[in-house]
């Protein structure tokens, strides 16, 4: 599951650019700028943000959201910043990590169960860091 996540969001990480736009599949703001592939057929974009968008698919009740974030993490582990991501679930249960390469530089892809406000939630969050920036990947599903 982890290599088709990443395939369906398929980022290519480009120069820098302006503030929360997305158009023609580049998402860009004051910090980055990057490419993201076709979604699956059935997601339709939920929010852009300043730091990422995100696409919700009612059928399958999931949500895939890209973020990036622009400051010197270098000294920060990968696990540290994927536990920032799941800041607030409950009854975390890990089904597996898995260190990648993704453009070039190390990510690492963690799958794990949940609760939200007692609702349970299967996720998957891949976090990246390159040229001082931070991109989390997360899929979240029922």
């Amino acid at each position: 599951m982890p290599r088709l996540f990443l395939a369906l969001l398929a980022v290519q990480l480009l120069a820098c650019s302006h503030d929360g736009k997305f158009a023609n599949g580049v998402f860009s703001n004051k910090e980055a700028r990057f490419r993201i592939a076709p979604v699956p057929s059935g997601f339709k974009l939920l929010a852009i943000r300043e730091a990422g968008v995100s696409f919700y698919c009612a059928a399958r009740a999931a949500t895939i959201g890209v973020s990036v974030t622009c400051r010197e993490a270098d000294d920060v582990p990968l696990s540290a910043l994927r536990d920032h991501l799941v800041f607030g679930f409950t009854e975390r249960k890990q089904l597996s990590e898995e260190a990648i390469s993704l453009d070039g530089r190390e990510a690492l892809v963690t799958r794990l169960d949940a609760k939200l406000d007692g609702v349970p939630i299967r996720l998957t969050t891949t976090v990246l860091k390159k040229d001082a920036c931070v991109y989390d990947f997360t899929y979240a599903a029922r």
